[in-house]
């Protein structure tokens, strides 16, 4: 039985998390001086990663910390101020773009020089596009967990005013809904903006066949956590032209791929709208374009390979 959500799951993880502890204990009496790697929580799950990376120091271990999440990064934490200290002037923290490292050296004692950049484009394999035909109806979509947070409502927005103004399109919204308010949200709109369908949550083979039919992928983000989405890379890797806001790491990836960012205010959607009417009026999602973008994308994600194998090679240093 699946008992997450329930306070049996509460019970459950505690003593399963007393279980890793006892287990990593008799682990480390057997190995002294050695590495290792620890990716943390945001939030309250900083808990579990303290007492983890106390008991490593405890054994002299070489500490390399991988941070996935802007939770902390919004704004100093008690928390993870405690978990630096807990982890030493010499703990190596590997995180997933520029702003990540200079946000996590401006609110934290933390050396520069400590700080390696890794993207999640490094565990992305090689995968050619299928060859599209050139079509003079613009598609592009949004996945995700679909909520507003996501940008759900701002992308809905996008396909109204395009609707209204006359534009050949045709946008799919897919992904699971993260709540009631979602799906209604979507559902009216699908019944109210003809060039807009629901296809639902989509996996394997689905999914791949999703990306590589859009020309341009729009993710205006909002939630204040956000670090690396993972649909911007499953999009690139296909050449689609990526639009999105500022969030995290995003501004990057995104410019990376010569992809256009929005700020975040009341004309957040008049700038998507008015910048996806320049790129159809310079041509920007033809064929040969996307093709440069695909280019972009496996020249980017060597760089990132090289460097994952690099730091792979440091871990197996004495």
């Amino acid at each position: 039985a699946c008992y997450f959500g329930t306070k049996k799951w509460v019970v459950i993880k505690i003593f399963h998390t007393l279980y890793c502890y006892f287990v990593l204990f008799f682990k480390l009496l057997g190995n002294y001086n050695e590495t290792v790697y620890r990716p943390i929580n945001g939030g309250f799950g900083m808990l579990y990663d303290l007492i983890y990376i106390l008991l490593c120091r405890a054994f002299n271990y070489k500490i390399y910390i991988h941070h996935h999440s802007f939770s902390y990064l919004c704004g100093s934490s008690f928390l993870f101020h405690l978990l630096n200290k807990f982890a030493g002037k010499s703990a190596t923290h590997i995180v997933l773009g520029d702003r990540m490292g200079s946000l996590l050296s401006d609110y934290y004692p933390i050396n520069k020089s400590n700080i390696i950049v890794l993207s999640n484009l490094a565990f992305f394999t090689e995968q050619l596009p299928l060859p599209r035909e050139d079509n003079n109806t613009l598609i592009f979509g949004h996945l995700s967990n679909l909520c507003v947070e996501k940008g759900l409502d701002t992308f809905i927005d996008v396909c109204r005013t395009l609707s209204e103004s006359g534009v050949d399109f045709l946008a799919k919204i897919a992904g699971p809904f993260h709540d009631e308010q979602s799906e209604k949200l979507v559902l009216g709109a699908v019944d109210e903006i003809p060039e807009l369908v629901y296809l639902g949550p989509l996996f394997k083979q689905k999914k791949v066949d999703y990306f590589n039919s859009l020309d341009c992928f729009i993710f205006p983000s909002k939630y204040k956590n956000e670090a690396e989405p993972l649909v911007l890379y499953e999009a690139a890797i296909n050449g689609a032209y990526l639009i999105g806001t500022k969030r995290g790491c995003m501004q990057d990836v995104i410019q990376e791929f010569s992809g256009f960012t929005c700020s975040e205010n009341s004309q957040t959607v008049s700038q998507i709208v008015q910048h996806i009417l320049t790129c159809i009026e310079h041509n920007s999602f033809s064929n040969l374009n996307r093709n440069s973008r695909v280019d972009m994308f496996q020249k980017q994600q060597l760089k990132a390979s090289h460097s994952s194998t690099l730091l792979i090679q440091e871990f197996k240093k004495p």
